[in-house]
């Protein structure tokens, strides 16, 4: 029993690295487009198509920050894991 639990952990731990190696993947293509100086509005267009979900950490909202995301485009982000966005 306790090699399946352990697996268990294992499936649920790749999970996890998984999604923040996707969402590292995502604010990273976000930061390009604010650096190629593409508009709040066209990179609000992209995040609602892709129907990407973030899970913002505090580190990640200043990092975004400091690379010029806007505070509009972010507040997006953030609202993302909102069902009711």
């Amino acid at each position: 029993m306790a090699r399946f639990g352990q697996r268990a952990f294992d499936v649920f731990g790749d999970e996890v690295d998984h999604h923040r190696a996707s969402q590292a993947r995502a604010l990273a293509e976000v930061e390009a487009l604010v650096s190629a100086g593409v508009s709040d509005q066209i990179i609000l267009s992209q995040i609602r198509n892709s129907q990407a979900v973030y899970h913002l950490t505090t580190a990640e909202i200043i990092d975004l920050k400091h690379g010029g995301v806007s505070e509009k485009v972010i507040d997006y982000m953030i609202n993302t894991a909102n069902p009711h966005r």
